[in-house]
């Protein structure tokens, strides 16, 4: 697979998972998660945080065992989901 093959892959999961089980705006679950963990732990959770999160889980089991390439597929997801929550709590910010 090639990097763009990677983001294509990405792109067509959050369809999908749009089309099972969100939104049709696409996969917006973080928001939520984040609810029920600020219930369970009291802290501070917020969107960006379950987007970090979830990537992390998804570079710990990327680094660990035969390659899947759901974990990398999934991780590029994710950070396209960060980038889009980052840009509509903070807005955009030239880089």
């Amino acid at each position: 697979m090639k990097a763009a093959d990677f983001l294509q892959a990405g792109l067509d999961a959050l369809k999908d998972r749009a089309a099972v089980r969100d939104q049709p705006s696409g996969e917006r679950s973080a928001e939520k998660a984040a609810s029920i963990l600020r219930a369970w732990t009291g802290g501070n959770w917020t969107e960006a945080d379950v987007w970090r999160c979830l990537l992390a889980v998804k570079m710990a089991r990327e680094s660990q065992g035969k390659l899947h390439v759901d974990d990398l597929i999934d991780g590029s997801s994710y950070f396209a989901l960060l980038g889009e929550c980052r840009v509509k709590t903070e807005g955009e910010i030239d880089g």
